[in-house]
C-alpha cells in the first residue's frame, strides 16, 4: 500500500480539483476550497501560478479547457471566469438555496447546475437563450454529461437515487441503486461516464461500484470487496482502462477493468489522518491527462499527488500517442478490454477474438456459464431487482421495440455491437434486458408516466431594496451588501472587527431631516434583512427579529424577538408608526416600534414579500394566490394593503405581471400609490382608474441602453428613482456609494395619426396624479397639510390643462376637428376654453370654435343655476332654524359618495340631499366639466346639439370663417364621463338641475 503526502493548500473544509488545459497547451492542477480561493497549481509540485478569491467557499467546479472557461457555485449562484486568467465572466445562475454541483456539456454550451434545491438547471453558456431545467429531486450531489455527444445527463441525489436524462426526449430513468449522504455531510456520491461514453459507474449500496450499460442502463459489472466503507468518489482514467475510488474511510482503490470480466484492485492508499488525529475523506480524484499520477483531496482542504499510481508492468492510464491508437482498439471491443464486454460468459476470463460474432461469443451474454461469471460480481441485492424505481417520463418509444421486450428478444447482433460500444442505434430507446444481463437476474419494470404540463415553481420569498453577497466582489466590497436601500437611507452589512461576527450599518441620504447616524451594530445573529421606517429599521436573521428605534430619547429603546421553534422569518417591512415580518408558516406578525404585538394574521398562500409605506400607515403583503399558470408561465399573486392606523383592509386584488416573469420589487409611490416591478423592467402602478386596475406606467427596455439594467429605489408618481446597473452586475455595490438617476414614467402608448403618444401618456400620468391626490386623505387634517394639498392639486389640474391644450392643437393642425371637440369638452377652465375658441378662429375653423362656445355657455348657464339652487337652499335652511316650533335632523355621511348629508324631515331638502355652499364638493364650482347629453336643453340643444349643429357663417358669433364643403357634422359619443367629470357628479347629487 502507498503512502501519500499531503499537503494544505486550502482552510479546513472540502477542496474540489481537477486538471485542466490552458491555452497556451500547459496542464495545470484547478483547486478550490471554503476558503474561497481558487488555484491553477503546478501539476507536479502544487505550487501556485494564479489564484481568485471568490469571497465565499466555494462548493463545486466545472471546466471546459476547449472553451476557455471555468464555472464554480459560490453560494447558490453559479459564476463563469476565464479558465487561463481566473477572471470573472459573468453570472449564469441565482438559486435560492445552495448548489452543490455542476457540470458542462462535451461542447461546451451548456451548463448544468444542481443543489439543495429542486429541478437541475441547464444554463446556457454561448448563447442568449433562457435556461431550461430538468426534474428533479432536491439535494442533488453530483452531475456529469454523456463523453460522447452529451445526449444523456447523470445526477446523484442525497437520498440514495441516480437520475439518468435522455435530452433530447427528455425521457428519465431513476434508479434507487446508491447509498444514501446525509445532506449535511461532505461527502458527494459521484457518477461518472466511461471515455466512450458506453458505461456508467455509480457508488453501489454495498460497498462497491456498479456499471451500468448505455441505453439498456443494465448492470453489467460491480467492483465489489474492495472498500469497507461506501464509495463516494470515482472517475475512469484517460484511457479508460482503470477505475479509482475513493470511500468515507480515506480508502483509495484503482481497479484494473481490462484483463478480465472479475476486475481487481492493482493499487491501494489510504488518506492519512489531520494534524489534531481527526479522519479525512477523498473529495475528489483527477487523473493526470499525460502522466501516470493522480491528484486527490480531502475534506480537510489538503491536496497531493499519486505518482505511478498504475504499476509499470501494466499498460499506462494516459492517452499517450504511441498507445492512442491501441486504447482506442481495446475501447471499441478488441483486446484486451473486449473481454469485459464479450467475454463475461466465458469462464476463466477466455478472450473472444475481434471480430468474432458467431455462437455463443456474437458479443451478448449466454449459457449458464455467464450466469455464474456475472454472479460473482453482482450484489444480491441486484440480483432481487436492484431497481426499486424507473420512471421513463414523456418518452415516445418505438412499437417494435416494445414488442421485442414483451417478447424478451435481444434483437439484432448488429443492435447488440452498437450498444456493446456506445454508438447510438438508429432509434434510441430501452429493449429489455439488451442482450448483457446474466441469466437469472431479473427483468427491470418500466413504467411508463404521462405526465400533465407543469409550469414554473412558485417564486421563492424576497426582500425588496436587498442586495446579495458578490462572490467576485473585492477590496472594499468583499463580503458586503445592502439589507435595505430606499428613499430614506440603506442598511449594510459586512465584515466586522470581530472575524466571528459581522456588522450592521444605517446611513440616511439626507441627514437633516432624519436623526443622527446610529452607531454600528455588533452582529452576531447573523442578520441577512433590513427595512428602513421613519422611526426606525427592523433587521432579522431566520429567527431573530432585531428593531433599532432612531429616538434615542426614550432611553434604550432596541428590542429582539425570537421566533418559535420551526418558524422562520421571510421578509420585514417598517413604516412610521410599525414594522412587521412575514414568517414560514405564513404568519403576518405586526409590531409597534416599542414592541408591542399588534396583529397576527394568517394567510392563505405563502407570503412572498411585503413593503411599508415609509411615511405613512400603509403596508402591503404579497402572496402566492394558486399555483403558477402553466400556459403563460407566470406566477399567480394577490396583495392586500392594510392602514395600520386603524388595523383595517384597505384593498386586495390580484397582481399583474408579464407572462413568465417574477416580481423583483414591490413599494409604494410618494403619494400613496402601490407599485411593483418585473423580471422584465415593467413597472406598474395600482390606480383607481376602471374601478382599480394595475397601470404599466414605465418599461426599463424603452429608456435604458445595451447592456444596462435599472435597479429601483423609489418613486412617485411623475418619476422612477433608480441606480443604473450593468446587465453582468444587476446590483449596485457598496463602494463606491451608488448614483441616482431619475427616470420620468411614461405610459407604452400606440402612436395614432395626428397625436402625440408621449403628450397623451402625460395626460394619462397628470389624470391619475391628480385623482390620487383628491381622493388622498390628509392625515392629521392640519392647516399646513390641507394647503400643501390643494396647492398640490392645482398644479395637478394645470398639467392635465396643458396636455389637453398640447394635443388639442396636434389635433387641429392634422385636420381632426371631431377629436379637437373631444378634448375641449375635457378641458374643465373657462380659460383653456376660451383659448380653444381662438385657435379655433386662427386655423379657420368656425363650426369647432361655435361648438365651443355653445359648450361654455352651457357650461355658465349650468353654474348659475347650480349656484342659485344653492342660495335657495341655504334661505331655506335658515327659515328653518329660526322657527323654534321646526326641527331637522341631519344623518352625517349616508350620500353614497360620502360627501353630503342628507336631511330627514325637511321633504324638499331631503328631495335635494344637499344644504349650504360649503357642503358641495370643491370640484363642482364655476370652472368645472360637463357632460354634454347634461345640456340637452340649453340653446346648443335647440339648434341641433353638438351632434349635428348646422351652422351657418352669417349666425356664427365667435367668427366669420367658413370653410368650404364643411358640413358641420362634428359627430362625438356621448359618453358619461362621471368619474372624470366632478360637475357631473354634482348633478348626480342635485337631480333638479337641468
Amino acid at each position: 500500500m502507498s503512502s501519500l503526502d499531503f499537503k494544505l493548500c486550502h482552510e479546513s473544509g472540502p477542496a474540489s480539483l481537477e486538471y485542466v488545459t490552458l491555452t497556451t497547451g500547459t496542464i495545470s492542477l484547478l483547486s478550490a476550497g471554503s476558503d474561497g480561493k481558487i488555484t491553477l497549481r503546478d501539476a507536479d509540485s502544487l505550487g501556485e501560478t494564479h489564484s481568485y478569491s471568490a469571497g465565499e467557499p466555494v462548493n463545486c467546479i466545472a471546466s471546459h479547457s476547449k472553451s476557455n472557461c471555468l464555472a464554480i457555485g459560490v453560494d447558490n449562484k453559479a459564476v463563469l471566469l476565464n479558465l487561463s486568467t481566473l477572471e470573472f465572466k459573468k453570472q449564469v445562475s441565482s438559486e435560492a438555496l445552495p448548489v452543490r454541483a455542476l457540470a458542462i456539456s462535451p461542447d461546451g454550451s451548456r451548463l448544468a447546475v444542481g443543489g439543495d434545491f429542486s429541478d437541475i438547471r441547464l444554463v446556457p453558456l454561448s448563447t442568449g437563450a433562457a435556461a431550461g431545467s430538468l426534474k428533479s429531486d432536491p439535494y442533488v450531489r453530483s452531475l456529469a454529461w454523456d463523453p460522447e455527444q452529451g445526449s444523456f445527463l447523470a445526477a446523484s441525489e442525497a437520498h440514495g437515487y441516480m437520475a439518468i436524462y435522455e435530452l433530447s426526449s427528455k425521457a428519465k430513468t431513476r434508479r434507487r441503486c446508491m447509498p444514501k449522504v446525509d445532506i449535511l455531510s461532505t461527502a458527494r456520491c459521484c457518477v461518472g461516464w466511461h471515455q466512450e461514453g458506453t458505461f456508467l459507474a455509480a457508488p453501489g449500496n454495498d460497498k462497491d461500484v456498479t456499471l451500468f450499460e448505455r441505453f439498456s442502463w443494465q448492470v453489467v459489472l460491480s467492483l465489489a470487496e474492495g472498500h469497507t466503507a461506501p464509495v463516494s468518489v470515482l472517475q475512469f482514467s484517460p484511457n479508460g482502462l482503470y477505475v479509482v475510488t475513493g470511500s468515507n474511510n480515506g480508502e483509495i482503490r484503482v481497479w484494473d477493468i481490462s484483463t478480465s470480466s472479475n476486475p481487481k484492485v492493482i493499487a491501494s492508499t489510504v488518506v492519512p489522518a489531520t494534524s489534531q488525529g481527526l479522519p479525512a475523506s477523498p473529495i475528489s480524484v483527477t487523473w493526470h491527462p499525460k502522466k501516470n499520477a493522480m491528484a486527490i483531496s480531502d475534506a480537510a482542504g489538503r491536496l497531493c499527488i499519486w505518482q505511478a499510481p498504475v504499476p509499470a508492468d501494466l499498460t499506462g492510464p494516459a492517452m499517450l500517442a504511441e498507445v492512442e491508437e491501441g486504447a482506442r482498439h481495446a475501447l471499441s471491443g478488441g483486446k484486451p478490454f473486449g473481454s469485459f464486454i464479450s467475454g463475461c460468459g466465458a469462464e476463466g476470463g477466455d478472450e473472444v477474438a475481434a471480430g468474432g460474432n458467431s455462437g455463443d461469443h456474437d458479443g451478448s451474454l449466454s449459457g449458464e456459464g455467464a450466469g455464474d461469471s456475472q454472479g460473482e460480481g453482482v450484489s444480491r441485492e441486484e440480483k432481487e431487482g436492484l431497481a426499486e424505481e424507473d420512471e421513463v417520463l414523456e418518452a415516445p418509444w418505438d412499437m417494435k421495440q416494445k414488442q421485442q421486450q414483451k417478447q424478451g428478444g435481444h434483437g439484432s447482433s448488429s443492435d447488440r455491437s452498437m450498444r456493446a460500444t456506445g454508438s447510438r442505434p438508429p432509434k434510441a430507446g430501452v429493449s429489455g434486458t439488451g442482450g448483457h444481463m446474466a441469466a437469472g437476474v431479473s427483468k427491470e419494470v418500466i413504467k411508463i408516466v404521462e405526465r400533465a404540463p407543469q409550469g414554473p415553481k412558485p417564486q421563492p420569498p424576497f426582500q425588496p431594496g436587498s442586495t446579495p453577497v458578490d462572490p467576485l466582489a473585492s477590496g472594499a466590497n468583499r463580503g458586503c451588501r445592502y439589507l435595505a436601500y430606499n428613499m430614506l437611507g440603506f442598511v449594510s452589512s459586512g465584515p466586522g472587527i470581530d472575524e466571528d461576527c459581522g456588522s450592521v450599518e444605517i446611513n440616511f441620504h439626507d441627514t437633516s431631516k432624519m436623526p443622527g447616524r446610529p452607531p454600528v451594530l455588533s452582529d452576531p445573529w447573523g442578520l441577512s434583512m433590513a427595512a428602513l421606517g421613519l422611526s426606525g429599521a427592523l433587521h432579522a436573521s431566520s429567527s431573530t427579529l432585531v428593531y433599532r428605534p432612531f429616538d434615542s430619547s426614550q432611553g434604550n429603546g432596541m428590542w429582539t424577538a425570537q421566533m418559535n421553534e420551526g418558524e422562520t422569518i421571510t421578509a420585514v417591512a417598517a413604516g412610521a408608526d410599525f414594522c412587521a415580518a412575514s414568517t414560514s408558516r405564513q404568519l403576518l406578525r405586526i409590531f409597534s416600534p416599542t414592541g408591542v404585538q399588534l396583529a397576527v394574521i394568517s394567510s392563505a398562500g405563502g407570503l412572498v414579500a411585503l413593503a411599508a409605506q415609509e411615511e405613512g400607515s400603509l403596508l402591503a403583503v404579497l402572496s402566492h394566490a394558486s399555483q403558477p399558470d402553466i400556459h403563460t408561465k407566470s406566477q399567480r399573486m394577490r396583495v392586500e394593503v392594510y392602514d395600520l392606523s386603524t388595523l383595517t383592509l384597505v384593498e386586495r386584488c390580484e397582481v399583474a405581471m408579464t407572462p413568465g416573469c417574477t416580481l423583483t420589487w414591490l413599494g409604494f409611490s410618494s403619494e400613496g400609490l402601490l407599485a411593483t416591478m418585473d423580471s422584465s423592467g415593467v413597472l406598474r402602478m395600482r390606480s383607481s382608474v376602471m374601478g382599480g386596475s394595475w397601470v404599466p406606467v414605465f418599461e426599463s427596455s424603452a429608456h435604458c441602453v445595451a447592456g444596462e439594467v435599472f435597479w429601483p429605489v423609489g418613486l412617485s408618481i411623475s418619476n422612477l428613482t433608480c441606480i443604473v446597473c450593468s446587465k453582468s452586475q444587476p446590483n449596485p455595490h457598496l463602494h463606491p456609494r451608488p448614483i441616482f438617476t431619475k427616470q420620468a414614467l411614461q405610459v407604452p402608448l400606440l402612436s395614432i395619426e395626428g397625436g402625440s403618444a408621449g403628450v397623451e401618456s402625460d395626460l394619462l400620468i397628470s389624470s391619475m396624479k391628480k385623482t390620487c391626490l383628491s381622493l388622498s386623505n390628509v392625515q392629521g387634517g392640519s392647516a399646513c397639510g390641507t394647503e400643501m394639498l390643494e396647492m398640490e392639486i392645482a398644479n395637478a389640474n394645470v398639467e392635465v390643462s396643458k396636455c389637453l391644450m398640447k394635443l388639442y392643437y396636434a389635433a387641429l393642425e392634422g385636420d381632426k376637428q371631431a377629436r379637437g371637440l373631444e378634448l375641449a369638452c375635457r378641458m374643465e377652465d373657462e380659460k383653456s376654453l376660451e383659448g380653444a375658441i381662438r385657435l379655433a378662429n386662427f386655423k379657420r375653423m368656425p363650426r369647432l370654435a361655435e361648438a365651443i362656445g355653445n359648450l361654455l355657455s352651457s357650461r355658465q348657464e349650468a353654474a348659475a343655476a347650480a349656484a342659485h339652487l344653492m342660495r335657495e337652499q341655504q334661505n331655506s335652511f335658515r327659515d328653518l332654524q329660526q322657527d323654534g316650533d321646526g326641527r331637522v335632523e341631519c344623518e352625517e355621511n349616508t350620500d353614497p359618495e360620502g360627501k353630503l348629508p342628507i336631511y330627514r324631515g325637511v321633504p324638499s331638502l331631503e328631495r335635494q340631499g344637499s344644504v349650504g355652499m360649503d357642503q358641495v364638493p370643491p370640484e363642482a364650482g364655476l370652472m368645472t366639466g360637463i357632460k354634454i347629453n347634461d345640456i340637452t336643453n340649453s340653446r346648443l340643444a335647440s339648434s341641433g346639439g353638438l351632434h349635428n349643429s348646422k351652422v351657418s357663417s352669417s349666425s356664427s358669433m365667435l367668427g366669420n370663417y367658413a370653410k368650404p364643403g364643411f358640413d358641420g357634422n362634428l359627430k362625438r359619443k356621448m359618453s358619461s364621463h362621471s368619474n372624470d367629470n366632478p360637475f357631473a357628479r354634482k348633478k348626480q347629487l342635485h337631480p333638479s338641475i337641468k
